[in-house]
């Protein structure tokens, strides 16, 4: 899944804030060691020596921005992974899996065997550690390719995007909330939204993984398209494993499939 995993874990989060375990106003301290690499723009370049934010804040930036740290913070709040797949598994969602952190993703990505003890990580340390030579990375993206955790199946995402549409997985207000931040995602712009007309509006999640001699072992998209003149909507979940393709091609890829299927609803 990669960063699409952010977007079960909003659903956890939520529905700790619909129990009244966790206000979203709340101010979350953030230290260095909670700092996680990402892409520009990220929490971790706004804030090196740590800072707070509130939790909606931290919401917002994991699902807007896929923000890596704002993920592991957030993660820890709700419980952890186990949490989030349980989350799931109550919801009758079968087949998303979500067992490993930001940290803990990269470090097996990157083949890390010894990890650092958790109160000195710093991005520089972070760094430091995962720069692995390239024999250890193709051994680590094969062992990555073929790990059943942290994965998804497509239906079973398309299941799950259906019921937040539906909102049928949290209260009216946190459902509400939830789609809306979809909306405003601005990662992935090429993908689902690629050959789309500029003023549809999508509600998704992206998530990619790094490039390891020229293989990428995921791209990914998942959402949920209002279609034009009141057609209803459609959910498509888009996972792209594996591929020697550019960003280019395989952005191409997503939107090209996710264009067919917008105009097989619109021009029947």
């Amino acid at each position: 899944m990669q960063s699409v995993f952010k977007l079960p874990l909003a659903i956890e989060l939520l529905a700790h804030v619909d129990a009244g375990d966790l206000r979203l106003d709340d101010e979350v301290t953030i230290r260095p060691s909670d700092l996680r690499p990402g892409p520009g723009g990220a929490l971790a370049d706004e804030l090196p020596n740590g800072g707070t934010r509130s939790m909606l804040a931290l919401l917002e930036r994991m699902v807007i921005a896929s923000d890596n740290t704002a993920a592991d913070i957030l993660l820890e709040r709700v419980g952890g992974p186990r949490k989030v797949t349980d989350r799931l598994h109550a919801l009758g969602i079968e087949g998303v899996d979500v067992s490993r952190s930001e940290a803990d993703l990269h470090f097996d990505f990157t083949g890390v065997t010894q990890r650092p003890p958790r109160d000195t990580w710093t991005l520089a340390k972070l760094h430091e550690v995962t720069n692995t030579p390239p024999a250890v990375r193709r051994s680590a993206l094969a062992t990555y390719l073929a790990d059943p955790r942290d994965t998804a199946k497509p239906n079973a995402m398309v299941d799950l995007l259906l019921r937040v549409h539906q909102r049928k997985v949290l209260k009216p207000e946190s459902g509400e909330r939830l789609v809306s931040i979809l909306e405003r995602t601005t990662t992935g712009k090429k993908r689902l939204r690629g050959l789309l007309p500029p003023e549809t509006v999508v509600a998704h999640k992206t998530g990619m993984s790094d490039t390891t001699d020229g293989v990428t072992a995921a791209t990914n998209d998942v959402g949920i398209i209002t279609l034009p003149g009141n057609a209803g909507h459609v959910v498509i979940a888009a996972f792209l494993s594996n591929s020697k393709g550019d960003d280019d091609t395989r952005d191409r890829a997503i939107a090209t499939v996710t264009r067919a299927m917008v105009d097989h609803f619109t021009k029947r």
